[in-house]
């Protein structure tokens, strides 16, 4: 038995299916070519870009556009997404990236300062995989970026010496991430992507491994160099903090009073000098100052 579909279903049948077929990462450069062909603003794609980072919103977004056209406009753009989408990298080539934020904004800055002829849209880089299927889709859809390329730049970041692998007994550190920041940022100040103002440690962890990672990768010795560098600088900071400069200061001392100073030191289980501290900051406190804490004299 022959159903007879009225010209509102075959319409709707045929968005449905032209959604079956193209679904994910896909969609970011469908929306792109139908930006160009559709009778509102074109900033009006990109924006919405902006303010949605996930694949569902836009299904909506087309769907809702698609509204005000006909089929016979419909069919034409669909024509042209069949046509074309040989030119892009397929939907599944792509997918093991969306877990790893820091390999997107890595292949984000290799691809931006390789092809630096590359003209950037409006677009805001915030979320790394979307962006990168943004920026491989649409902003550089040349072909030139290929499977074995986006392969190689992953492999980079695996190699001996990276900036995970030098700093790996800081990396998870709040107060390390917060402070090589700001070191990083005011000695070299920072071009890559992520560029966006950090709102937690997170963030700060992806802006400051990323200005690394492509320094890895461009100049390997001037790198090294300059992460030592970082690394020594910190591990300074931190033996400053704990108090490690005290400057030395020699007291002669009769051979008995040695005696008990060494002593008293093996008894509490500290050095000579930290038992000189206490004895001096317990006298100074009983002598020196009222209850209050304030001084007498």
């Amino acid at each position: 038995m022959t159903t007879n579909l009225s010209s509102t279903d075959k319409l709707t049948k045929l968005i449905d299916d032209f959604f079956k077929e193209f679904r994910n990462e896909s969609l970011i450069w469908v929306g792109d070519i139908w930006n160009f062909r559709r009778k509102t603003p074109s900033g009006k794609y990109l924006d919405f870009l902006n303010k949605h980072h996930n694949f569902e919103s836009i299904v909506h977004f087309l769907k809702k556009d698609f509204s005000n056209y006909d089929q016979d406009e419909l069919e034409d753009y669909f024509k042209e997404c069949y046509e074309t989408r040989i030119r892009y990298i397929p939907n599944e080539d792509l997918s093991y990236l969306k877990d790893q934020d820091r390999v997107c904004w890595f292949i984000i800055n290799k691809i931006q300062y390789t092809y630096r002829e590359i003209k950037e849209k409006n677009y805001k880089y915030s979320n790394p995989y979307f962006s990168l299927i943004f920026l491989l889709h649409v902003e550089f859809n040349s072909g030139r970026i290929t499977l074995n390329n986006i392969r190689e730049y992953f492999e980079i970041l695996n190699k001996e010496k990276n900036p995970l692998d030098i700093l790996s007994n800081y990396i998870n550190d709040a107060d390390f991430i917060d402070w090589a920041l700001k070191y990083t940022n005011k000695k070299y100040r920072i071009r890559t992507k992520p560029d966006f103002s950090p709102k937690d440690n997170s963030d700060k962890k992806y802006i400051f491994l990323a200005y690394w990672d492509y320094q890895f990768s461009i100049d390997k010795y001037k790198y090294e160099v300059e992460i030592n560098a970082l690394k020594k600088a910190w591990q300074q900071k931190q033996f400053r903090d704990k108090g490690g400069l005290k400057k030395p200061y020699h007291l002669p001392l009769t051979k008995n009073t040695k005696s008990q100073l060494g002593a008293l030191a093996d008894m509490m289980n500290i050095s000579e000098a930290k038992v000189l501290e206490k004895l001096i900051g317990d006298a100074y406190k009983n002598e020196m100052l009222d209850e209050k804490g304030k001084a007498r004299y």
